[in-house]
């Protein structure tokens, strides 16, 4: 991007970084670029037409550069720094998965279908936490729940720890542990995951965006099941008798799930997320 370090205006700012975008085939151009401009200049939408201030040389040099960021195609969120789920700001870095609005429907379910009613103290766990987003959002509502998150990589686990110091619960518990040799000193009233259900083949041919995500929390480098398996062995150690197993999965894997699953529950239940897609498998004996 042309690199211009004189006081700009915010609407001729927008237009020339929206232009840039538009270059790089970037969706929404547009968008982006106005997002982006809010972002660096702590500014509502409206005051990029309305504000009566030109902006700052500093203001343009550092507008210029996450331009050029977001035009290599690096998400947006993490060139923010964060995103909003279910109420909290979470942190993200490039260490974790972006939280998508499909993960909060996930924890939506759980609050709205009353899965965790009438279980006193209960306890969760979120296998695969990343930033701590589902296991943040859910200590954040069941108040009286203790919480743990687990995640085999330290640094999701550095960033999960931020947001929960930063969202200043008590409740929950961080732990860098691999689920495989997890051992805890209690089971669970219920476990969560959105485990790296991509397969090693789907992978290959994924959008730009999402080669910037932690390639550990996408993919399993095999057929897309393999955490699926791990949880379902470890269900003995984990999992409270009459406990209930809410797992995201892939497009068109829910079959492959069912004969997983099938032996170690009675009731299965396909959960469909905002587009109508089967996305979420709640498994149970009661």
């Amino acid at each position: 991007m042309k690199k211009n370090l004189e006081p700009n205006s915010f609407s001729s700012a927008m237009q020339n970084g929206a232009q840039y975008l538009e270059n790089f085939n970037i969706e929404n151009p547009r968008l982006n670029a106005q997002l982006l401009l809010c972002e660096i200049c702590n500014i509502k939408p409206l005051d990029i037409l309305l504000a009566n201030r030109l902006m700052s040389a500093s203001e343009v040099f550092k507008y210029q550069q996450v331009i050029e960021r977001r035009a290599t195609h690096e998400p947006l969120q993490y060139i923010c720094g964060s995103v909003d789920f279910y109420g909290l700001k979470i942190e993200i870095t490039s260490d974790v998965l972006i939280p998508r609005p499909e993960t909060e429907q996930l924890v939506e379910y759980i609050i709205n279908k009353e899965l965790l009613k009438n279980i006193h103290n209960c306890n969760i766990l979120d296998i695969g936490t990343g930033s701590g987003c589902i296991a943040l959002a859910l200590a954040k509502n069941f108040p009286h729940a203790n919480v743990t998150g687990i995640d085999i990589s330290s640094k999701a686990i550095s960033v999960a720890l931020r947001n929960k110091k930063n969202i200043n619960l008590r409740n929950i518990n961080m732990l860098c542990v691999d689920v495989s040799k997890y051992l805890p000193d209690k089971k669970f009233d219920m476990i969560i995951s959105n485990p790296p259900y991509i397969s090693y083949n789907d992978y290959e041919n994924l959008s730009p965006e999402l080669y910037f995500e932690p390639k550990i929390a996408l993919t399993d480098a095999a057929d897309g099941l393999t955490f699926y398996r791990i949880i379902a062995d470890r269900l003995n150690i984990l999992l409270n008798q009459n406990g209930k197993l809410l797992l995201e999965f892939g497009f068109g894997q829910e079959n492959e799930l069912a004969d997983i699953f099938s032996k170690y529950f009675k009731n299965m239940e396909i959960l469909k997320d905002f587009n109508n897609i089967s996305r979420f498998l709640l498994l149970h004996n009661m």
